[in-house]
């Protein structure tokens, strides 16, 4: 049966895991490339942030270096993959299997770790009025979250860097032929995309009901009993609006800024 609480819980969840939409929309849509880094960067934030969580850490520093250690991991396939000159494909799936062991020895060889301390969401619960509904929280954290990271792209995006990354995806043999160093904003790219995903999972122990965490987590094999179906569409619904953002911006009363962010790019000589 549907209840009140099982929508609420839903639609919770469904916002934290929109921020990983948003982390692999930017490899996959802007540069065309299926980079599978996302399968090990993924428990590697939920690791990160519960290990230094249950030392004493603040949830805000440990969502931090959950956030640092996911762009180092970003950095490493787009080093691989612009260096070595490996295929993207390749390149994500040898960072995949690397972190398995790397997040095996951060959560002390051990394949599931339990959340001992006090999050960010229990922080936020002895603010507000008692009584507050937890996944009212959760939604809260969900949607700030959202809000600030689409924010955060859409500035990053106009900017010369940004303008160089999309022209990279657009045609990579005309922005290369510009003056524009393809291979690092490859990198740049791929370091953003992890960055974020390790923010949607650094978030799940401070904002969500999960108390365990599991190494071995598939990105694209999630469930929830009761909840998944409002999950996917929540998520559904946030890639085809960043979809139809896209769209938008190339066409009708945006078409000139479109046009002008690409000339600026065509301008830059290095990013």
């Amino acid at each position: 049966m549907i209840t009140t609480a099982t929508i609420l819980s839903g639609v919770a969840q469904g916002l934290i895991w929109a921020i990983l939409t948003l982390g692999v929309y930017l490899t996959f849509r802007i540069l065309d490339i299926a980079d599978l880094t996302v399968e090990g960067t993924f428990p590697l934030g939920a690791a990160v942030t519960v290990v230094l969580i249950n030392t004493g850490m603040s949830p805000a520093m440990a969502m931090l270096c959950a956030l640092l250690a996911g762009a180092a991991a970003g950095f490493i396939t787009g080093f691989l993959h612009t260096i070595f000159q490996i295929p993207a494909i390749l390149s994500g799936i040898l960072t995949m299997i690397a972190l398995y062991s790397v997040n095996i020895r951060i959560m002390s060889d051990k394949a599931t770790v339990a959340l001992e301390q006090p999050s960010l969401k229990t922080w936020m619960l002895s603010l507000l009025p008692e009584g507050t509904v937890s996944n009212t929280v959760s939604i809260i954290l969900g949607t700030v979250f959202c809000l600030l990271i689409v924010a955060l792209l859409y500035y990053f995006f106009g900017t010369e860097i940004g303008c160089a990354v999309r022209a990279t995806g657009s045609n990579q043999n005309m922005a290369r032929s510009l003056g524009v160093k393809t291979d690092r904003a490859k990198r740049v790219d791929t370091l953003q995309k992890t960055f974020f995903v390790d923010d949607q999972h650094s978030l799940l122990p401070s904002a969500s009901n999960y108390r365990f965490y599991s190494v071995m987590i598939p990105v694209y094999g999630i469930k929830k009993a009761n909840s998944i179906r409002y999950q996917t569409k929540t998520v559904i619904f946030c890639f085809s609006a960043a979809k139809e953002c896209g769209r938008i911006e190339k066409k009708g009363a945006r078409e000139w800024l479109y046009r002008f962010r690409n000339a600026r790019a065509y301008r830059a000589n290095s990013i």
